[in-house]
């Protein structure tokens, strides 16, 4: 499973306050993203562990949770401390994206849109991949930044290095410098299991928790495509990938 994640500067105001990340999340069109930018590979995202692997409980859900509304986006935003002035301005925010793919480009562009509808003035950064991940994961440079990850079909080796506070300052780890001990704990004890039940409950609370404070955006989630000949049979996909253990060939 893939993602394609914006991480904000939490370190920056407005964006350190989660009605702000919020409202922001609220001000995007992510239906749009997957069908129009991403070109239907995609869904909507759903919550930081995907609903396609075991981890995922069912209790958290961006999207009756966040749904599209830019009236709602924007009263949060008045209710936050930033309402629009005179000319609809609330305040500026540097996009940080990088060229490649394409769709990375047209996603800044189509985000900068968007947020414009609510008075946030956004200036897109495009940069080649040496250039991004310096700014991005070295000096911080950036109020918000899209980055595409990989979700492994557990959160320990996938989901976890957005959020934990030992992944800031890492490549392709937590850009956004969001730091909760008490979120760490539980990641922490959930890779220390080896019943996934149990594992999955304390996943569920950690999924809630990060839907309290949204330091990250779940833009959408990729389904991973694989190409067979028919004859191959017996793949189970419960994980979200293909397990070649159970395939055959059939005579």
């Amino acid at each position: 499973m893939h993602f394609q994640l914006l991480f904000f500067n939490t370190k920056r105001a407005p964006f350190d306050k989660p009605e702000v990340r919020k409202a922001l999340y609220q001000a995007i069109d992510r239906e749009y993203i997957a069908e129009k930018v991403w070109f239907g590979r995609g869904k909507p995202g759903v919550s930081a562990m995907t609903d396609a692997i075991w981890a995922y409980t069912g209790d958290v859900d961006y999207t009756k949770m966040f749904p599209f509304d830019l009236e709602a986006a924007a009263r949060a935003l008045d209710a936050a401390g930033y309402p629009a002035d005179a000319s609809g301005h609330r305040f500026d925010l540097n996009l940080l994206v990088r060229n490649d793919p394409p769709e990375r480009v047209e996603l800044g562009n189509v985000l900068k849109a968007m947020w414009a509808q609510i008075g946030v003035t956004v200036t897109v950064t495009v940069a080649d991949r040496a250039v991004e991940n310096q700014a991005a994961f070295t000096d911080f440079n950036f109020d918000a930044n899209v980055q595409g990850y990989t979700n492994s079909g557990d959160p320990a080796s996938g989901t976890a290095r957005s959020y934990v506070c030992d992944s800031i300052g890492r490549s392709f780890g937590n850009p956004s410098q969001y730091c909760n001990p008490e979120l760490d704990k539980i990641f922490a004890q959930a890779s220390q299991l080896s019943d996934n039940k149990e594992r999955a409950k304390l996943y569920g609370q950690a999924d809630q928790m990060i839907a309290e404070d949204m330091p990250t955006l779940v833009l959408i989630q990729e389904g991973n495509e694989y190409a067979r000949v028919s004859s191959l049979k017996g793949f189970d996909y419960q994980t979200g990938s293909p397990d070649w253990a159970t395939a055959y060939l059939e005579k």
